[in-house]
């Protein structure tokens, strides 16, 4: 079942800038580059891939605990920071 995004991409922006503090007391330490990742993502709206992958969540059950915009966002960042590993196929 999809969670209900009530926020939108408000609401990332909004838990953005109140968690950002507590993991960065000091902005003016985070390097260029890492800004430059920061705005980009800043103005990324992704919030209309909840309404695109509806239709593929089942209507009963447990809500899914991620929307698919933070899923999106989080495979995205990755592959900006470099992070994004893809599994290793064994050669028969």
């Amino acid at each position: 079942m999809l969670p209900v995004n009530y926020g939108g991409h408000a609401a990332y922006q909004d838990t953005f800038v109140s968690r950002f503090p507590a993991l960065f007391p000091d902005p003016f330490a985070v390097p260029k580059q890492t800004w430059d990742i920061i705005v980009k993502f800043w103005y990324l709206d992704l919030s209309e891939t909840d309404t695109i992958m509806q239709e593929f969540y089942s209507l009963p059950g447990k809500p899914a605990t991620r929307f698919p915009s933070c899923l999106l966002r989080s495979y995205l960042l990755s592959t900006v920071l470099g992070n994004f590993h893809y599994p290793m196929v064994q050669a028969a």
